[in-house]
């Protein structure tokens, strides 16, 4: 934590502001650096203090903001590193974002926009054209995926075949209203409804136990029968597109 210039002095200069040695015996204020837990931000001289590392990222001793590789390439030594499970962009790396769940997949974290295989975006939610996402992995679209056969012209064939058949098989008058039948449906569609509310708060990232989780998750699919069709590979990858689609059906 301290420095002595000129040889054969005496006494120490302190660092100042928190700031630490890596080794007896430094010569120079430049050797003075941030402790582990903080960095130097870019913009700060010299004998400017030391911020503390965010929630997220992990900052080794001698940690500088402007060490932190970038598309010009960065300076050698240590920097703040996002943590696996976290995401910041380059713009604003220290801005953290916490990915779903905390996915490690997804957002194996180091530098900046540091994303999974074939993800994009913000906490690389997105991933990239002709790719899916499916289980948590961007996989490759296939060639029937990408011809827009599946989607939309699959549903739109469908979609008033399967509605005039449940029409017509549901119109019962009020004599039948009370058979075994119409109770069967009855009974299904409220079991449906339930785990579909049970889906909605497994994805609300809420500290849940892990089997009450993993048995949330399982009827995730209840909710999104869409990603059958596989939009994303159909060019329907846009979020806001995306989103009015699975609302919609």
């Amino acid at each position: 934590g301290t420095y002595q210039t000129d040889v054969g002095g005496e006494t120490c200069t302190s660092c100042g502001n928190n700031r630490v040695t890596d080794f007896l015996g430094a010569i120079a204020e430049a050797e003075c650096m941030c402790p582990e837990g903080q960095y130097r931000p870019k913009v700060a001289g010299q004998t400017s203090p030391c911020n503390s590392c965010p929630k997220g990222m992990t900052c080794a001793a001698g940690s500088d903001e402007r060490n932190i590789p970038t598309a010009a390439g960065g300076q050698s030594g240590p920097y703040p590193v996002v943590q696996p499970g976290f995401w910041t962009s380059a713009q604003s790396p220290f801005s953290v974002y916490m990915c779903s769940a905390e996915d490690t997949t997804a957002c194996p974290g180091g530098v900046p926009n540091q994303c999974g295989d074939h993800m994009q975006g913000v906490v690389c939610a997105e991933c990239e054209d002709e790719y899916s996402l499916r289980n948590g992995v961007c996989q490759s679209c296939t060639t029937i995926e990408t011809s827009q056969f599946l989607f939309p012209v699959l549903p739109l064939v469908l979609a008033p075949t399967v509605l005039t058949i449940l029409y017509w098989r549901s119109g019962d008058g009020y004599d039948k209203w009370g058979s075994w039948q119409n109770g069967l449906v009855t009974l299904t569609a409220l079991v449906l409804s339930h785990y579909q509310s049970l889906a909605l708060i497994g994805g609300s990232n809420s500290d849940l136990p892990a089997r009450v989780a993993d048995m949330m998750t399982v009827w995730a699919h209840s909710n999104d029968f869409m990603m059958l069709f596989q939009m994303d590979c159909a060019g329907f990858a846009d979020f806001k597109a995306g989103f009015i689609l699975r609302v919609s059906a």
